[in-house]
């Protein structure tokens, strides 16, 4: 039976850090972005109507800015501390980091 996961290599923080950015860049890039617009230019092809909002950009925007700063921070908190991952509640469950 094939092995379908394998032990990642080790690496700094600052690399999976930067990993972390970059796929997270990626991810909202694609699906709240060129997605979302690739659906809106279908829809004007079509000439369907959008059900609009007053503020619906700003909204938008808030959201998006909110999702990608929590995505982009449970990234990043991992790596943030070493000493912060020992005294988490997480530590006492699955050992030391």
């Amino acid at each position: 039976m094939k092995n379908w996961f394998k032990p990642a290599e080790r690496r700094s923080a600052k690399k999976n850090v930067t990993r972390t950015l970059l796929q997270s860049a990626v991810f909202w890039g694609i699906f709240l972005w060129l997605i979302p617009v690739a659906i809106h230019n279908f829809e004007s092809a079509l000439d369907l109507t959008a059900l609009p909002f007053n503020r619906q950009a700003v909204a938008g925007w808030i959201l998006f800015t909110m999702c990608g700063s929590l995505g982009i921070s449970s990234g990043v908190t991992p790596w943030r501390s070493q000493a912060l991952a020992k005294e988490s509640p997480s530590a006492w469950f699955w050992g030391p980091v």
